[in-house]
């Protein structure tokens, strides 16, 4: 997010914080990075302390698919290759990360498996963001790092530039949020973001995430737990 917030490239390996859900470093590209939000509401996905851990009870089995108004949230598949290629390739998803692009098609199938296995270990759980009407994947968004009662997670994504500013990231957030508070029991979720990336920071807020604290000078820690979104939703509809 890009969406890392902890950022998307999945639980990754200290060497690789960018693949997500990733076990083998020398399957994926890239040096060690922060969690950081991309351009827009954007998150590279995972926390190098998510390795090793395990969701306490949880497995994503069958896979939840998610629908919106616009969007449709499922598994990744190794079809999507050439889209997780563009994703992953892009300049202005990747300008927040300190991330290699990816450089070919087996690159972007190796980190597809790479999150699959991990998905079903229940390391992580990991969406294709795709538009109703088609079904080429736009971005990703991903839940890691939970904690060892699966009390809380970090969350990432990312979104290819040419579906921001559309509003459709703050919609497939929503309803994984809402997924995560509702069905997998978290009672919070943490983003990391840049802070110069205002645009992720908005994204954030307008989902009633709070500031933390300064991870450090550039990333901003942002949380929302389940009370304070039941606190938020209810002063809205009075």
């Amino acid at each position: 997010m890009g969406p890392s917030a902890s950022a998307l490239p999945g639980p990754y390996h200290p060497a690789d914080p960018r693949a997500a859900c990733i076990k083998r470093e020398a399957m994926i590209l890239g040096p060690t990075v922060p969690l950081q939000l991309l351009p827009f509401v954007l998150l590279d996905q995972f926390h190098t302390k998510l390795l090793g851990k395990k969701m306490t009870g949880k497995k994503f089995t069958p896979f939840p698919v998610l629908k919106t108004g616009r969007l449709t949230l499922r598994q990744l598949r190794r079809s999507d290759g050439q889209e997780i290629l563009a994703l992953r390739s892009n300049h202005h998803v990747n300008k927040y990360l300190d991330r290699q692009p990816s450089k070919s098609i087996d690159d972007a199938r190796t980190f597809i498996h790479t999150i699959n296995e991990n998905v079903q270990s229940g390391d992580c759980i990991y969406w294709a963001i795709t538009v109703n009407e088609a079904d080429s994947v736009i971005g990703t968004v991903c839940l890691f790092n939970f904690s060892e009662n699966s009390s809380k997670a970090e969350i990432g994504y990312e979104l290819l530039p040419d579906f921001q500013g559309k509003g459709m990231m703050q919609e497939a957030l929503s309803t994984v949020i809402h997924f995560g508070f509702q069905q997998v029991g978290l009672q919070a979720i943490k983003a990391h973001t840049r802070f110069e990336n205002q645009r992720s920071v908005s994204v954030l807020e307008k989902l009633h995430f709070k500031r933390d604290s300064e991870t450090n000078e550039a990333l901003t820690l942002f949380e929302l737990t389940h009370n304070d979104l039941m606190a938020e939703r209810a002063t809205d509809r009075q």
